[in-house]
């Protein structure tokens, strides 16, 4: 697997590059998992998925949303 260095924008935003987007994993959305020290995204399966992540890290979100303000 080839590892992509992504730059942030100004706004906070990353872009996938075109041949990550266009490769058999046919990507509607990822998700993007905060950890500690680390932040690792994987291509979400379904809006199910999407929903349960959600409801899982919020407290995690919201603690880190709050500290970097």
């Amino acid at each position: 697997m080839v590892k992509l260095k992504l730059k942030i924008g100004h706004k906070g935003q990353v872009v996938l590059p075109k041949i990550a987007r266009e490769t058999r994993l046919n990507l509607s959305y990822v998700i993007a998992d905060p950890e500690e020290d680390d932040l690792t995204m994987r291509r979400g399966q379904g809006m199910g998925e999407l929903l349960d992540w959600l409801r899982r890290s919020r407290k995690t979100i919201a603690r880190l949303a709050s500290s970097s303000a």
